[in-house]
């Protein structure tokens, strides 16, 4: 009897000791998994925070880009029209000296033939002057 007794007693210890265990790791399976889902929601409220703020500065963006193009848009504008306000004044001066340039050829015609000589001879003379220093 007392090697069943025994065999009993090391029996029961060994149900035992293997309940404890299975308890043990059930206890730890469960605080596991309770530990996944507390970093899963934390992970989940940051992410959602973070969408919130990259929404929040996404809002406050916007508007300054859109600014900054209507911005540019309208300086680019004013160049254009500042280019064609300058083109057209250049345009009137040109007219305006070669108005000036025909009424003063018009009414001194042997001025104008002696003054175009003189300017021809000098262009002239500035040719041969730079062809040879080329040569020599």
């Amino acid at each position: 009897m007392n090697t069943q007794n025994a065999t009993d007693k090391v029996s029961d210890a060994t149900h035992h000791a293997a309940e404890s265990a299975r308890q043990a790791a059930q206890s730890a399976l469960q605080g596991a998994q309770h530990a996944v889902q507390v970093t899963r929601n934390a992970a989940d409220a940051t992410l959602d925070r973070a969408e919130h703020a990259v929404d929040g500065l996404r809002q406050q963006v916007d508007p300054a880009i859109h600014d900054l193009a209507a911005k540019a848009q309208a300086l680019a504008n004013q160049s254009i029209h500042y280019c064609a306000r300058t083109g057209e004044r250049l345009r009137q001066q040109v007219d305006t000296y070669r108005g000036a340039t025909t009424h003063y050829v018009v009414h001194n015609p042997g001025r104008s033939v002696l003054m175009a000589l003189a300017i021809g001879a000098a262009l002239a003379t500035a040719a041969l002057l730079v062809s040879r220093r080329r040569h020599a």
